[in-house]
């Protein structure tokens, strides 16, 4: 059982739901409402940031020193 209210589609902006349909062509589904975990990441921008192998400070730690 959820512990937050997971917003409508319709409640996110434009550019969240044009990523919800991206979605849909990736995993070749038609989801009725974007999965859950979608929504969590699309409503809260930091908690979806980029993280391991392509984070900026992965990125920084692997690049060739000079």
């Amino acid at each position: 059982m959820p512990t937050v209210r997971l917003r409508d589609a319709s409640e996110y902006p434009e550019a969240a739901r044009k990523l919800f349909e991206l979605s849909n062509i990736w995993f070749k589904h038609d989801f009725a409402q974007p999965p859950a975990m979608s929504r969590v990441m699309a409503w809260d921008g930091g908690f979806g940031a980029p993280h391991g192998a392509s984070s900026p400070a992965a990125r920084r730690r692997w690049s060739p020193r000079s």
